[in-house]
């Protein structure tokens, strides 16, 4: 299977070098500081199993070079989605699917509106990992896992009436199946599911609180879940998305809501999200894509979302002046 895999962060080196390794023929397009040490040294992974180094069949950063291909995952942040437009179209075969596994719920309507119906499959992961150095991989924690949609999302007669089709449907894109097999082989747990929209917004409602309440606070997750005053505003961070959410259409119930709470507490006290790394460490980070996405998708409906537009605000200040 001929597998292109956009970007070279925590995400994208990760998938390549483990889909490689299962015996797939990863194209890795990635940003000129990451080119050199892949070709001359492979990704090097390390992860609480094992370590490996491995070469991807081809690595570049010319949109120009990448060969056609039936799978392309985008891997980059949010706001780096248009800025890879031109990697996607010269990396999609005719008939292919382009996957994306960005935080948030904004990253598959907005690669449709470039890329054009029946094309883009949403999905999501679950993983710990980040580049320790260019080309080099720390995975922590269990297996990652891979959740994809079943198909690609089709024409939007009217979003609604596309996510009921969408998630009414039992068939699964053979591409899809395949590229779940492929993930499975290389020691990732995957599936496929008609329900990708109610499962994005599921993630939505943890990341989104644990990258805006826990940059807030300015401390790792341990700290602000156990202190009940911040443990308050974990439980609003929750109830607002999923209030959210449900006027969009999504039905997320109590149990979803205890489940992400759950999942919260279960997670390493030292915990931080991708999104406060970044802004504590001064770069740019995914906040219009979360809190700013809460607090866009809410006027939509009319939903009043104090929480994450206090976050927004607080949190683009900091951003402004370049440090938490």
């Amino acid at each position: 299977m001929d597998i292109t895999i956009i970007g070279a962060g925590g995400l994208g080196a990760y998938y390549a070098a483990v889909l490689q390794r299962a015996g797939a023929e990863v194209q890795l397009a990635v940003t000129p500081r990451h080119l050199a040490p892949i070709r001359e040294h492979g990704i090097r992974v390390l992860t609480d199993r094992d370590e490996f180094s491995v070469a991807p069949a081809a690595v570049t950063d010319q949109a120009g070079d990448l060969l056609p291909t039936p799978i392309v995952i985008n891997t980059v942040k949010t706001y780096q989605l248009d800025a890879t437009i031109d990697e996607v179209r010269s990396a999609l075969a005719p008939g292919g699917i382009v996957v994306t596994l960005q935080n948030g719920v904004t990253a598959p309507g907005r690669l449709q509106g470039l890329l054009g119906d029946g094309v883009v499959v949403p999905g999501l992961t679950g993983i710990v990992s980040a580049i320790t150095d260019p080309g080099r991989v720390r995975q922590r924690g269990p297996r990652p896992f891979v959740t994809l949609g079943s198909m690609p999302l089709a024409a939007p007669r009217s979003r609604e009436s596309d996510e009921r089709a969408t998630e009414n449907s039992s068939a699964t894109h053979p591409l899809v199946t395949e590229l779940a097999e492929w993930l499975e082989r290389a020691g990732c747990r995957a599936q496929a599911t008609p329900d990708i929209t109610r499962a994005l917004w599921k993630k939505f409602m943890l990341i989104s609180t644990m990258s805006g309440v826990g940059t807030l606070c300015r401390a790792e997750l341990g700290e602000w879940r156990d202190f009940e005053p911040t443990r308050q505003l974990l439980r609003q961070s929750l109830h607002e998305v999923r209030a959210v959410a449900n006027a969009h259409g999504i039905l997320l119930t109590d149990a979803d809501e205890a489940e992400v709470a759950d999942q919260l507490d279960g997670a390493a006290p030292s915990a931080t999200a991708s999104m406060q790394r970044d802004l504590m460490a001064g770069h740019r980070s995914e906040l219009s894509d979360q809190s700013g996405a809460v607090v866009r998708l809410a006027a939509e409906v009319e939903v009043e979302v104090p929480l994450h537009t206090t976050i927004t605000r607080v949190l683009s200040l900091y951003a402004s002046r370049g440090h938490v």
